[in-house]
């Protein structure tokens, strides 16, 4: 389940930067927010393999 709520908060906050709502650096701040919250594993797994590239 917390991936499916990661994947619907941020597929909302992506249509908020992509209308100008946000910036980008809003949109790494609430990215970062919400996988703290929660823990998407596949998220998680997918950032630990393009920062090890």
């Amino acid at each position: 389940m917390n991936e499916a709520n990661y994947m619907v908060i941020m597929k909302f906050t992506k249509t908020l930067l992509k209308d100008g709502v946000i910036t980008d650096e809003d949109y790494r701040k609430i990215e970062k927010r919400f996988i703290e919250k929660y823990n998407p594993t596949f998220v998680t797994l997918y950032s630990d393999l393009t920062i090890s590239l």
